[in-house]
């Protein structure tokens, strides 16, 4: 949930309190609003001195006030889902998608030609899905220590990502957990691999797959054949090498153009990965649409936490009322409580989710989970 929690966290900010001798200044992020709203707005008793009131001795403004927006995106974007009928798509489509499950022949190992050599991944452009990199392995003739792989992507000129790779044996496949997940940015190319100059041996090259054509369809009782395909429903890969002339110095993204499709040779690579139905990305493109239900989620979380508070008595008595006839509602005046107001904002949110893809709205049938390896 980091990444729906990173991309609605400022859609409202926190004005500060008028009087910052009573309340400190907040921190800068939280007084930033993309949506020019504040959640002070929301309700009369979303006064930064009353909030600060109900609070326990040493518990930190700014620190709650972080941890209440967050619980309300994750709560919120939970509650769409559901409202919205969304909350199956939520699915595992591949599981534990390991590319590989044989081993190249030590003696095809790969000259070091001061290239950049890696797998391109080109992923399925439909809208809801997305594919992570579970782990990596390589298949290297010498132990590595901290051999720097890097993930490009052709949208962005610094690398997304570098990660260190270390192994204590060579010769057979080391493996390291990365979960990296990796998403639609502009519809470009991920791009994962070393630079030959950095190698401690030489990469071991697996030649039983042609990663445009497949594995041997007869072979093995084409199960490594079923397998890639399945990958490929969700993600494209290819192998590619950059050569040193078209290299940026300061390792920087290189032009697309400059890279050379190389159908057999792996490189001493190996991917796992998985696919999955996931529309935070989807609900993230359409988030001004959120901001009156944020609001509300976030405030119903604070009233309530103030309603309950040990510290009430600091709090004047006509605000307990309110706050108590809000949350509850009154037949009196037909007050329509937050909850309810909550409900209705959500059910607003206006998202056209038949844009959808046609992988992920099938999603509520039965046993959706379409290959899964060891």
């Amino acid at each position: 949930m980091s990444d729906i929690k990173e991309c609605l966290k400022n859609l409202i900010g926190w004005k500060n309190h008028y009087d910052q001798n009573e309340v400190p200044e907040l921190e800068p992020e939280l007084n930033e609003s993309e949506s020019g709203e504040f959640y002070q707005q929301f309700h009369p008793a979303m006064r930064l001195d009353l909030i600060s009131a109900s609070l326990p001795e040493n518990r930190d403004l700014n620190e709650y006030l972080s941890e209440r927006v967050e619980t309300g995106i994750v709560q919120l974007y939970n509650q769409i889902l559901i409202e919205k009928k969304l909350d199956s798509y939520r699915k595992e489509l591949l599981a534990n998608g390991k590319v590989i499950t044989g081993s190249g022949f030590s003696g095809d190992t790969i000259i070091n030609e001061s290239r950049f050599v890696g797998i391109r991944l080109e992923l399925n452009s439909e809208i809801g899905i997305t594919v992570a990199i579970n782990s990596l392995a390589f298949q290297i003739t010498q132990a590595q220590t901290d051999l720097p792989i890097y993930i490009y992507h052709s949208s962005k000129v610094d690398p997304v990502k570098v990660l260190t790779f270390s192994s204590q044996k060579g010769g057979q496949w080391a493996h390291q957990v990365v979960s990296e997940e990796l998403n639609n940015l502009d519809n470009g190319y991920w791009i994962i691999g070393y630079y030959q100059d950095d190698l401690t041996g030489q990469a071991i090259q697996y030649k039983r797959l042609n990663w445009h054509s497949g594995f041997c369809q007869s072979c093995n009782g084409g199960i490594d054949s079923n397998r890639y395909k399945a990958i490929t429903k969700y993600v494209r890969m290819m192998p590619i090498y950059v050569p040193n002339a078209s290299l940026d110095p300061n390792r920087k993204m290189f032009d697309m153009a400059d890279a050379f499709e190389v159908p057999d040779n792996n490189f001493g690579i190996n991917l796992n990965l998985s696919a999955k139905c996931d529309l935070k990305d989807f609900v993230c493109q359409n988030k001004s649409l959120l901001t009156n239900a944020l609001g509300l989620k976030v405030t119903h979380l604070i009233l309530r936490d103030i309603k309950f508070s040990q510290q009430i008595n600091h709090i004047e008595e006509s605000l307990k009322n309110l706050i108590i006839r809000d949350l509850e509602g009154d037949t009196d005046t037909h007050y329509v409580n937050i909850v309810t107001q909550l409900s209705r904002a959500v059910k607003s949110v206006n998202i056209d989710f038949d844009n959808l893809s046609k992988i992920c709205l099938p999603c509520t049938k039965k046993n959706q989970v379409k290959y899964g390896v060891v």
